[in-house]
């Protein structure tokens, strides 16, 4: 066992500091599940087969998976903790109880890269490439920047995740895994994530403009602006908070950060797509005539991804010139795509 430093008072405060909030992010996920359960069940479990949904059920359950390990190992209750340094065996090993301190973080941090980075942000760009009619140019340019904004958190987190695992140790004194130094570039691995929602917060508050703008209103755009702007603040927030923990608070508070942003993440995502689709089913509930109506076939492609293009007409009364309203008529003066649930 390699030898760990002796913890000073203030690393071992912030020991427990970090588990308290690893068991207030445990619990405020945990208590979102109880929350949403029965909007999962109807709005995702009976739905038809997707891409969205498939992406949103394994981001979900694997996160609380995640959590519940990690909320166990920073308990200070968990046997077998040890700083052993990753093998195959390890890896293989992970959910038992004699996993390593290493072996945990490794774990976590991938499969923080896999959620954070790249299911949560491609559930994005396919809402955004959605609401903008599936064309050709949202495709291209916000598909590239969700797969840049992979490809660079993938960069920076295998750079500093290698020089940071031979900083993570196993403590006695406090029977948790610490961290005692950090390289000094791991907050660049939030600063793409970071403007890359900025940009999609930017095409949802464009599309929403447009749609006040002309005066039409519907449910699907309005929960798109309120969990839009949610969802920015919130993310923005965490991400912020993270960066600068990570520069100027003490590597012992490392932990912290990582496991609050990964439930905060997970919690909005999830809660974006179920208000989403809520939205949409409230407004397939009201009847609107067939003659108002144009339901597009989309390639099997689309199906499969989970989307479904809506095309509306939005009508107007208008009269002969000499004001006579019983030759009034109805005429389509503009139409809008928008997408439904799956």
């Amino acid at each position: 066992m390699s030898a760990v430093p002796l913890l000073d008072e203030s690393a071992v405060a912030n020991a427990f500091a970090t588990s308290y909030i690893e068991a207030a992010a445990m619990t405020a996920l945990i208590y979102d599940h109880i929350l949403t359960l029965s909007r999962e069940v109807e709005l995702i479990w009976k739905s038809s087969f997707s891409l969205v949904k498939l992406l949103f059920l394994v981001n979900r359950y694997s996160v609380l998976g995640v959590m519940l390990m990690q909320t166990w190992s920073m308990s200070g209750f968990a046997n077998g903790l040890n700083d052993h340094v990753p093998c195959l065996y390890h890896y293989l090993d992970i959910f038992s109880a004699g996993g390593s301190c290493r072996t945990l973080f490794f774990a976590v941090s991938v499969w923080q890269l896999v959620s954070g980075g790249g299911i949560s942000p491609f559930l994005l760009f396919l809402r955004v490439w959605s609401i903008y009619g599936r064309t050709r140019t949202v495709q291209v340019v916000v598909g590239g920047l969700c797969a840049a904004n992979f490809v660079a958190i993938l960069i920076a987190a295998s750079v500093n995740i290698w020089g940071l695992l031979r900083n993570v140790y196993y403590a006695p004194q406090v029977n948790r895994c610490v961290c005692t130094e950090l390289p000094p570039w791991m907050w660049t691995i939030w600063v793409a994530p970071l403007l890359y929602e900025t940009v999609i917060f930017g095409m949802i508050a464009y599309k929403t403009w447009a749609h006040m703008r002309e005066d039409v209103q519907t449910p699907i755009i309005t929960t798109l602006w309120r969990d839009g702007i949610l969802y920015y603040v919130v993310l923005v927030a965490v991400r912020i908070y993270t960066i600068l923990a990570w520069i100027v608070a003490p590597p012992s508070l490392f932990f912290m950060a990582i496991y609050l942003m990964l439930a905060t993440i997970t919690t909005m995502a999830s809660r974006t797509i179920l208000h989403l689709r809520a939205a949409a089913r409230q407004r397939d509930s009201v009847y609107v005539p067939d003659w108002t109506q144009d339901e597009l076939v989309l390639p099997p492609v689309s199906e499969w991804l989970g989307l479904r293009v809506m095309t509306w007409s939005e009508c107007v009364e208008t009269s002969t010139p000499g004001g006579e309203r019983d030759a009034r008529r109805m005429i389509s003066v503009r139409q809008e795509t928008e997408v439904v649930r799956d």
